[in-house]
């Protein structure tokens, strides 16, 4: 059967109307027009036709109770259009890429289409919709509140009416305690806003056939699609011509204060509101206006400021999808612009950022279409080196497109139109001042660790605890691990410290400026009564979040649990890898630079390692596995450098020695350095157990030599070469241990690095594994060293495997695992702050432990690189959600400090 035009000609007097159409006597609007001729492969679906499908639930499964007749026939690559109903409120334009039937029933696996894919012809004029007052937007809120055990109320989670016809805002980036009283762990915004967004556009393309069909071509292209994406469809759908036109009126204040000691930035889409359909059958068109908020910044002691302004501005674009580089783009003009702004406060280095406005769209099937956003912020720089100090500025950000805008971020979509104006940015200087300076601050932004003059006298009491029952079992009795052990401290952006580590099964934040605990929780797999995860390692997220490494009693699988500063689930990403001789033992994780994580481990079968890199939306990049052929592949860590992954770890061979081995990934899975490395004769086998990543992109790695008993401290360039290395430990004799486990680099110059020591022919406490910490210079030569001794009813207590991290007072936070008490089988977690010029730990209570100098020298010894290549595999991997939930724990806390 021939297709058969469709063409309809609407002019609609709704609520989203031009402005002056309520009057009886203005001539009436402008008509809509579109005409569509689709093709034989587009199923058409009416209303009716989707009375008994199941809302969408973000996967692109469509589940029918009962198939409707124009379904009869749907097989894949078929492109469904699908009318607005309650279960498809935005309507549906779907390509088919899987076809289940039960009886009646019927299931499909779609993708989102483009709408080249669906008509042979379209021709479109959709006349300018104003979204109306944005005071007057109804409809329910995005959650936007930092997460505790459950979403905060209070009016936090989104907008509320004012009196004048306004939107009231309170939003929160995050709250580090879950306490809202407590504001010095907060960075919050208020904002208010009203005005109009108008949009109009116009869509034309013509595949240029007298055919019913899809070409050959395409088709084979669709199923390459489906089976992976490819570009293969740019060069055979015809040019779409947009044309895109917009005008926005803006009053605005915001005001944002807080506190934070790392970089954030978050938008949120705090409303969306879809105003009525645009009726022109088939094709679903939905007008809907977003309410956003964007928040930004770097680490800063204090800040406060706020701004309010009204603006105007226009815009317009004329493009093809052939030539996005070429649009013929009218840019902004802006009339009657108004600022003004409170005088801010900063007690410290500052910038901040807070932006709050709307976003018109009118997307076809939810999916593709126009776009116009417009944001008033104000945007706050401090630096107590220049006069002024401070600078505040108000201004609007514009941003016109065409986009696709995916509703299904798990299994993708088809993206064949994408522009975007570059965003339009003007700002007006509204204040600038000094700052007021507060004693003793700190020449080096918070989270930094501690300047030269707090470094040299330090401003904190040291402090020790011991925490009760939050780890599975204990290893501290032999401190060499053998890289599986670890303890993971997180600083967090609320300036507490988060921990985590290979037995941790109750992950808890600590206050090193009180010495407590702030909160502690267990995670579950799926109910309460689920299995509980392990949280192996953590990474603060640029949206303030926290992501941590999870493993539970799947063995094929590992996880990625994104929570907030307050320990609340945001959502829980498991990765199943499919080779059943690669069960993952998953011990590092580290950013992408994009919003997404490297993870690494070891396989169960103990010869090969493996690296896995999930995106920012959930989507596995690539999953390899690392092996060699004369050698069991064992990675020890995992550090992101400039968005590649960098895996270090043990090469095992079948005889002689162990050495180490460097890898460098790039995001697609890339090999860009492959080496190893060996150490002198007398301490020839070299394994890393942590890293940090330098300034200038070079590695510095510390681990153990000579068999775990002698330390070491080595920097790599980035070519993988070696800078220097250096060997601390307690000589090559045979009864002592030496490991190194963590590292943090001074900002003065040197290294702090934390260990576990033993040794087992000594005498008294040196008998028992215990923590330690040595201070070295720049090349790594020891300057002093400390051994940490945990005592219980006068016997000593084993601990080991601490992680470090500096503070800005002129400290290092020190977490350990401890054994449990009278020989139990669990674990505790042993936690200090020194003084990081000495390891000085003033206070100690001698019946709770003792400190004394560990006596670490300088082993002379080398390190030198050879070629080596990894062998990669590809490894199947599978994602998805699961759900997660939390159990409040409470800690037993003893002091072992005065």
């Amino acid at each position: 059967m021939k297709p058969i035009a469709i063409v309809v000609l609407a002019a609609l007097v709704l609520s989203l109307c031009l402005p002056g159409c309520s009057s009886d006597a203005s001539p009436p609007p402008p008509a809509d027009e579109i005409e569509v001729v689709p093709f034989k492969s587009t199923l058409q679906l009416t209303k009716d036709d989707l009375a008994s499908v199941h809302p969408d639930q973000g996967d692109g499964i469509l589940v029918f109770d009962n198939a409707p007749a124009a379904l009869a026939n749907v097989a894949r690559t078929n492109v469904i259009v699908g009318a607005v109903s309650p279960s498809t409120p935005m309507g549906l334009m779907r390509i088919v890429k899987s076809v289940k039937r039960d009886g009646s029933s019927l299931t499909l696996e779609t993708l989102n289409a483009p709408i080249q894919i669906a008509y042979s012809r379209v021709h479109m004029k959709i006349q300018p919709r104003s979204t109306g007052p944005l005071g007057a937007l109804k409809g329910s809120p995005n959650d936007v509140s930092p997460r505790a055990i459950r979403p905060l109320g209070g009016g936090i989670v989104g907008p509320s009416q004012s009196i004048d016809g306004a939107l009231d805002f309170d939003i929160m980036l995050f709250d580090g305690d879950g306490d809202p009283t407590t504001t010095d762990d907060q960075v919050e915004m208020k904002a208010t806003l009203a005005g109009t967004i108008k949009v109009g556009f116009t869509l034309d393309f013509d595949w240029g056939f007298a055919g019913d069909a899809l070409t050959d071509a395409a088709v084979s292209c669709l199923e390459s699609i489906l089976l992976g994406p490819v570009g293969c469809l740019l060069a055979l759908i015809p040019e779409a011509k947009v044309t895109l036109g917009a005008d926005a009126h803006l009053d605005a204040k915001a005001t944002i204060t807080g506190a934070a000691i790392a970089d954030f930035s978050k938008t949120f889409d705090i409303l969306d509101v879809p105003l009525d359909p645009i009726m022109l059958y088939p094709v679903p068109i939905i007008p809907v206006v977003t309410l956003t908020a964007g928040i930004e910044g770097g680490a800063s002691a204090g800040f406060s400021a706020g701004v309010h302004a009204s603006v105007n501005v226009t815009s317009g674009v004329v493009i093809s999808s052939k030539h996005l580089d070429t649009p013929g783009y009218t840019g902004p003009t802006l009339s009657t612009p108004t600022v003004g702004a409170d005088t801010p406060a900063v007690t410290l280095e500052a910038h901040i950022k807070a932006s709050i406005g709307a976003q018109a769209s009118i997307l076809i099937a939810g999916v593709a279409g126009p776009y116009a956003a417009a944001n008033i912020f104000a945007d706050l720089r401090a630096d107590l080196t220049k006069a002024p100090c401070w600078e505040l500025d108000a201004g609007i950000d514009s941003a016109l497109g065409v986009t696709v805008k995916p509703t299904l971020p798990i299994v993708g979509s088809v993206t064949l139109f994408d522009w975007h104006a570059t965003p339009f940015t003007q700002s007006w200087k509204a204040k600038d001042g000094a700052c007021d300076i507060p004693p003793n601050t700190s020449s080096v932004p918070p989270g930094s660790g501690a300047d030269g003059a707090h470094y040299a006298n330090p401003t904190f009491t040291p402090w020790a605890r011991l925490a009760s029952t939050p780890a599975s079992g204990s290893p501290a009795g032999t401190p060499t691990g053998d890289g599986t052990d670890f303890t993971n401290l997180e600083r967090t952006i609320d300036g507490r410290y988060f921990v985590t580590g290979s037995r941790v099964t109750a992950p808890f934040k600590v206050d090193a400026k009180k010495a407590s605990v702030t909160w502690a929780r267990r995670y579950h797999d799926g109910d309460a009564n689920g299995p509980v995860l392990t949280t192996n390692r953590s990474m603060q997220m640029l949206d303030s979040s926290l992501r941590v490494l999870t493993s539970g009693a799947d063995v094929a699988s590992f996880g990625l649990l994104d929570i907030g500063q307050a320990g609340g689930v945001y959502g829980h990403r498991v990765l199943t890898l499919s080779d059943a001789g690669c069960a993952p033992s998953p011990n590092g994780l580290a950013s992408d630079g994009s919003g997404g994580a490297y993870v690494a481990g070891t396989c169960n079968d103990r010869k090969r390692g493996f690296v896995v890199h999930v995106a920012a939306d959930g989507s596995v990049m690539f999953a390899i596995t690392l092996a060699d052929a004369a050698s069991a592949v064992v990675p020890t860590l995992l550090l992101g450098v400039a968005g590649d992954a960098f895996i270090g770890g043990v090469l095992h061979p079948s005889s002689g020695n162990d050495a180490m081995f460097a890898l460098r990934l790039d995001p697609s899975g890339k090999t860009k350095v492959s080496q190893s490395y060996a150490g002198c004769a007398a301490a020839p086998d070299v394994a890393p157990t942590a890293g940090i990543v330098n300034t200038n992109g070079d590695v510095t790695l510390v681990g153990s030599s000579s068999a775990n008993h002698v330390g070491f401290l080595g920097r790599l360039r980035a070519d993988g070469s070696v800078a220097f290395a250096s060997f601390p430990g307690l000589g090559l004799g045979l009864s002592t241990v030496f490991v190194i486990n963590s590292v943090a680099e001074l900002p003065t110059t040197g290294y702090v690095v934390g260990g576990s020591t033993v040794d087992v022919t000594g005498s008294g406490v040196t008998t028992t594994a215990a923590a330690a910490l040595v201070g070295l210079d720049a090349i790594g030569h020891t300057l002093w060293s400390k051994r940490y001794t945990l005592l219980e009813s006068g016997a000593p207590v084993a601990s080991g495997f601490p992680g470090i991290r500096l503070s800005d007072d002129g400290g290092v936070v020190v977490v350990a695992i401890a054994d449990d008490a009278a020989g139990g089988t669990g674990g505790r977690i042993f936690a200090l702050e020194a003084v990081a010029k000495d390891g000085s730990l003033a206070g100690i209570d001698t019946a709770r432990a003792q400190v004394d100098g560990l006596g670490i020298t300088d082993v002379q010894c080398a390190l030198s690189a050879s070629a080596w290549t990894a062998k990669l595999a590809p490894l199947a991997t599978t994602a998805s959600s699961r759900a997660v939930s939390v159990e409040p724990v409470t800690l037993g806390v003893a002091n072992v400090t005065h």
